[in-house]
């Protein structure tokens, strides 16, 4: 058992390098797949509106950026950057349960 004079016990948990990354895509492939139910299609379809999702992890070397489009009948969700409606810039590792 730690001494009253030890220094505290860090418990700084760190991903993995890429593993954020890999949790954004699986939920973005979750949304997708919803889409597949048709009240889901009609609540998350659109006319052509677009986000751009960039996580800014420095480990991720502009690899952690994707485009998501809304249509009629449902979300399209495409790695890479591209210009759009919305652009989202925040680390992934964070929000990530990893």
């Amino acid at each position: 058992m730690p001494s009253a004079t030890s220094p505290p016990i860090s418990m700084t948990r760190r991903s993995p390098p890429g593993l954020p990354r890999t949790g954004v895509d699986e939920w973005l492939g979750l949304v997708v797949a919803s889409t597949a139910i048709p009240d889901q299609a009609r609540e998350l379809g659109g006319n052509g509106q677009t986000l751009h999702f960039h996580a800014t992890d420095p480990d991720l070397d502009g690899t952690g950026q994707w485009l998501v489009a809304r249509t009629p009948s449902g979300i399209t969700v495409a790695p890479g950057h591209a210009k759009a409606d919305v652009a989202v810039r925040a680390p992934a590792a964070p929000h990530c349960s990893c």
